[in-house]
């Protein structure tokens, strides 16, 4: 039995003497088992700003597959922008994440 990934092979090896003095032997040994060989591994979702994304690879032996999580990347906000109502009874924050212009950061205080 031809060891796997996983499980452990069994080598049998048998021993035919030609003189009759001697009795056929027959030994059989463990094998150890392979052991994956992982492929290297491929981003099939990249990781956003809230969201992780996920790493794949496979056992090119035996089609295992081990997925990987990429923790999620965090906002990379740009400067705060301030602006101020025309009475000025309001003041305004925002900023904007460099990696996705449409996750904004906003607050409107009375002043």
């Amino acid at each position: 039995m031809k060891p796997t990934c996983t499980t452990m092979g069994i080598g049998v090896y048998t021993a035919v003497f030609e003189n009759p003095a001697f009795q056929e032997q027959t030994k059989k040994v463990d094998i150890p088992e392979l052991g994956h060989k992982w492929s290297d591994w491929v981003e099939k979702e990249p990781p956003t700003c809230e969201k992780p994304g996920l790493n794949v690879r496979h056992c090119t032996r035996c089609d295992d597959v081990e997925v990987e999580e990429i923790p999620a990347l965090g906002h990379d906000w740009d400067e705060p922008m301030y602006s101020w109502s025309e009475d000025y009874k309001e003041a305004r924050a925002e900023c904007i994440c460099k990696r996705d212009r449409s996750h904004v950061l906003e607050e409107t205080v009375p002043t």
